[in-house]
């Protein structure tokens, strides 16, 4: 029997082998041979403890879970996290003992991973795995100190997101039948989330004040109504005068009552829409239509887009206010997308200050010389210009005494220093 509060790892630490020779007493391990022995039980005792510490973060009400993978209240994520353990952690460390968790271990590990999976997910895996080892030392398992910066990661530039700009919204809208119309605007006019619009009932739209209450959002998988992703997210939105015009329209016409009021339910009138049915049958068929790609194009677009939109006139506060983003590092990266053409037009303002002046005289002289000669392509539209000013400039009359090709080589002239 194993003393009560005594741990498998002590008890091996301390047990006595007895010697072949029934004369002799029982004594401590000391020999080589008696110490593997001893480091075989330690060991064994080790995976043993190991193995069930690692099959607690299958456990949802075990509170190792939420201290192995910090657990947030968005269920998505908590998914998510949990299938960490069950996809890439216990099928590859389920059956080794911790001390063979080392660096050339981790780095074999992380370079199998960067082949099948995202560079984020690379990183949450390791993430857990190194939280799972933490609290395996709290409880006195021997671990190898592994950290991020032992290892080497690919490092992948982010790939671009997609995302509609205004143009391809409206024509996208414009093309879709309802009830997929209003779906589409509204994301695309308010920047709610995918799964938000779905959560929605009549009695968050307020349109006397023409605002849109957000305070709940529908599960992707399960379609029940939780709580949204931050506590950020819970927000009273404006509502633009065209998009409650187009709900008062829906609503009028297109919707259909059930018992918990949803804006958008299924048939049965129990449920919400289910997200991946309407970018199947709603979002895809418009896109194909219109001959707009469509390869990752999903609700999520529509608020990339408008955040996008934002970003290019709106001050930061702006976009974090109606994006509800709960850190300002999600928004700055929207602005990533927004910074290269801005820092452009900024050099050119500042370029053209300090030695735009230079520039132009460098050209008037290289014109005047007969230098870089324009091409016959230039001439030609310098041609379509002119005849195209004499035809609609009023004061062309005055010019008559001038020749049709002075006209054009001043013309050509001005469209050169541009």
């Amino acid at each position: 029997m194993r003393p009560e509060g005594r741990s498998a790892v002590a008890e091996a630490r301390s047990m006595f082998v007895e010697d072949e020779c029934p004369a002799r007493r029982a004594r401590p391990l000391g020999t080589r041979v008696r110490r593997r022995v001893r480091n075989s039980k330690i060991c064994s005792a080790e995976v043993r403890l190991w193995q069930s510490h690692l099959r607690l973060t299958h456990q949802r009400s075990s509170d190792a879970t939420s201290k192995f993978l910090a657990i947030p209240q968005c269920l998505t994520t908590v998914r998510q996290r949990k299938s960490y353990p069950r996809t890439h952690i216990l099928p590859r460390f389920g059956e080794a003992p911790p001390g063979s968790l080392d660096v050339p271990g981790m780095q074999q590990c992380a370079t199998e991973l960067q082949q099948l999976v995202a560079p984020n997910t690379v990183i949450n895996v390791l993430g857990t795995v190194f939280a799972i080892l933490r609290y395996a030392k709290k409880c006195s398992i021997r671990t190898v100190d592994v950290f991020f910066r032992y290892l080497t990661l690919r490092n992948d530039e982010p790939s671009e997101r997609p995302y509609f700009i205004s143009d391809e919204a409206s024509r996208i809208i414009a093309a879709a039948e309802e009830p997929y119309k209003t779906m589409f605007a509204i994301p695309a006019t308010t920047g709610l989330r995918a799964g938000e619009p779905f959560a929605l009932t009549v009695a968050d739209l307020d349109s006397r004040r023409k605002t849109i209450r957000v305070s709940k959002s529908a599960d992707d998988n399960t379609r029940m109504i939780r709580e949204p992703k931050t506590k950020k997210s819970v927000a009273l939105l404006p509502m633009a005068s065209t998009l409650a015009a187009m709900l008062r329209d829906y609503l009028q016409r297109h919707w259909k009552d059930n018992e918990k009021q949803f804006l958008f339910p299924n048939r049965k009138g129990t449920l919400p829409r289910w997200r991946d049915n309407v970018v199947k049958y709603g979002l895809k068929p418009v896109l194909r239509k219109l001959e707009t790609p469509e390869r990752n194009a999903r609700l999520h677009t529509f608020r990339r887009g408008l955040a996008t939109e934002l970003a290019e006139t709106e001050p930061i506060t702006v976009l974090q206010t109606q994006m509800r983003h709960a850190d300002v590092r999600t928004t700055l990266r929207v602005y990533a997308h927004v910074i290269p053409d801005s820092q452009q037009e900024s050099m050119e303002r500042i370029t053209n200050r300090s030695i735009g002046k230079i520039a132009s005289e460098s050209a008037k002289a290289r014109i005047n010389t007969g230098e870089h000669a324009p091409t016959v392509q230039i001439y030609q539209l310098a041609w379509e210009m002119g005849c195209k000013y004499l035809t609609t400039n009023p004061l062309a009359e005055a010019c008559g005494s001038r020749s049709y090709f002075s006209l054009i080589l001043q013309i050509l002239t001005r469209k050169l220093l541009d």
